[in-house]
Order: C-alpha cells, then sequence, then structure tokens
C-alpha cells in the first residue's frame, strides 16, 4: 500500500485517489511441547509446524486536505 504514504505529500495532491490490492501473509508457526511425569503413560511429546497462508485485501482513500484547509480558512 502506497497511497502517498509519508503524510507530508498529503498536502501536495489535488484530487482523490483510491487504491486497491492485496498482500501474501506466510507465517511459520512452530509449536514444541513436551511433559515429563514418572509415570512413563502420562509423559508426551508435542512437536508441530505450520505454514498457513493467508491473502489479505485492502483497499485505500486519500483526499486534498488542502482544500479542505482552504475552506475552513473563508469561514
Amino acid at each position: 500500500m502506497d497511497l502517498e504514504s509519508n503524510p507530508s505529500h498529503l498536502a501536495r495532491i489535488r484530487r482523490n485517489k483510491r487504491e486497491l490490492g492485496s498482500g501474501i501473509h506466510l507465517p511459520s508457526i512452530e509449536y514444541n511441547d513436551e511433559s515429563i511425569d514418572p509415570d512413563p503413560n502420562r509423559s508426551y511429546r508435542n512437536y508441530i509446524v505450520e505454514h498457513p497462508k493467508a491473502v489479505l485485501p485492502y483497499i485505500g482513500i486519500i483526499k486534498p486536505i488542502f482544500l479542505s484547509l482552504e475552506k475552513t480558512q473563508k469561514l
């Protein structure tokens, strides 16, 4: 997402801007758990590695602040 990411650029734009897009999230999750008990039937160990995938859509809209400031100053 760009949309004039620096707030100082908002004073430069003269018209509304819209942006659509998506991002891909690819985390790696590792789970490791172990319990040791004197009774061997109650001891356990878990080890899981997951790689979920997610596509994250976004929408962005910016409006020029310069025109809004001019209107406010005229009041």
